[in-house]
Parts: structure tokens; C-alpha cells; sequence
């Protein structure tokens, strides 16, 4: 599992990072392909888990390595269920509130982890094309404007307010490139863990 979690960290960083350049467009700034990516992860984890409950039950309970009928492993499957949404010792009426908290905190995940990485992207970039258009702004005011020698001071000192401050913020911007790619990662590894740690 730590391979494709490798794998999917490089890919999204990649995607991340080259979506930074002028005139590219990230992948990941679009909600289609965040979503669909982190549905992908999600159902990923069922599918381990699924695989995870039939070799745990070919192993613990026959030796001989043969599937248990299959309607026992349906009651065995939707008694796992029920203890993962009615936590054991639980009163029935707080039972009654827990399931559909814990159905919407299940089916909430992949929409969450889309969002986030497609938010926190779309959102840097935004604050980078605001950054650009006042460097651009300061720019041609002060090729236009160059009456006498304080304004070309006023002008120069603006200008070199806007380019610290968009170095500074590609930087940022990088940063948080990076970081989503490694949030998202741990999202995965994490659910892929819980599938696997279920049995």
C-alpha cells in the first residue's frame, strides 16, 4: 500500500505544481476530477475491505480454504455493519441518532476530500491572479506616469512592494500545492488503514 500512496502523493503534487505555471491548467482546480479521484480512493477501500472480510473468513473459519455459505456470510457481513453504526452498549434511543450520524459521516468522506484539495487550490490561484493584476497595475502606472523624481521613487518602491509580495506568495502557494497533495494522501492511506485493521 505505501507504493500507491507514493504514486498518487508524486501524481497529485505533479498536478498541483504544474498548474503554477503560466498558461497551464491543474487538473486538480476542477471539482469533476477531485471528486471522481477521491470517489475512486473511497471505493477502493470498500473493495479492500471486502477482500479483507473473505480471506479473514477463508482463513479463521476453514482450514480447508473453502467459502462459507453464502447466505452466512451475508449475516456475518450485515452484523459488521450493524456494529460499525450501533456502537456496542448503546442505548437504543441514542442508537436511533448514532446510525444516520455515522451514515452521513461514511458517505461524506469522498465529497470532503474532493472539495478540500479543489477549494484550497482554486482559492491560492485566485489570490495569485489578484496579486498579478496589481503587479501589472503598478507596473503601467508607473510607465505612464513619471512626473519628476518622487513619484518614480513612489512608483519604484510600489513595484518592489508587488514583486516581494508575489515571490512571497508563489511560495505560499506552492506550499499549499504540496501540502493537499500529502492531506489527500493520508485521506487514502487512511482509509485504505481502517479497511484493512477492520479484521
Amino acid at each position: 500500500m505505501g507504493e500507491n500512496c507514493a504514486v498518487l502523493f508524486v501524481f497529485l503534487a505533479t498536478m498541483n505544481l504544474g498548474g503554477m505555471l503560466y498558461g497551464t491548467y491543474a487538473l486538480t482546480t476542477n471539482p469533476i476530477f477531485t471528486l471522481t479521484v477521491s470517489t475512486s480512493i473511497w471505493l477502493g477501500s470498500f473493495a479492500a475491505l471486502c477482500k479483507n472480510y473473505i480471506n479473514f473468513n477463508m482463513e479463521a473459519h476453514n482450514e480447508h480454504a473453502e467459502i462459507k455459505p453464502l447466505v452466512q456470510n451475508l449475516m456475518e457481513a450485515r452484523s459488521l455493519v450493524a456494529a460499525r453504526f450501533f456502537p456496542m452498549g448503546t442505548p437504543l434511543w441514542l442508537a436511533i441518532l448514532i446510525c444516520p450520524v455515522e451514515l452521513l459521516s461514511l458517505f461524506i468522506r469522498p465529497l470532503s476530500m474532493g472539495i478540500r484539495i479543489f477549494a484550497n487550490l482554486v482559492a491560492g490561484h485566485v489570490i495569485m491572479g489578484i496579486i498579478t493584476i496589481a503587479l501589472v497595475n503598478v507596473v503601467a502606472t508607473c510607465a505612464a506616469i513619471s512626473l519628476g523624481w518622487l513619484m518614480t521613487i513612489h512608483g519604484a518602491l510600489g513595484l518592489f512592494i508587488s514583486i516581494i509580495a508575489f515571490v512571497i506568495l508563489f511560495g505560499f502557494e506552492c506550499a499549499v500545492a504540496i501540502v493537499q497533495a500529502y492531506v489527500l494522501t493520508l485521506l487514502a492511506s487512511t482509509f485504505f488503514k481502517e479497511s484493512t485493521e477492520l479484521y
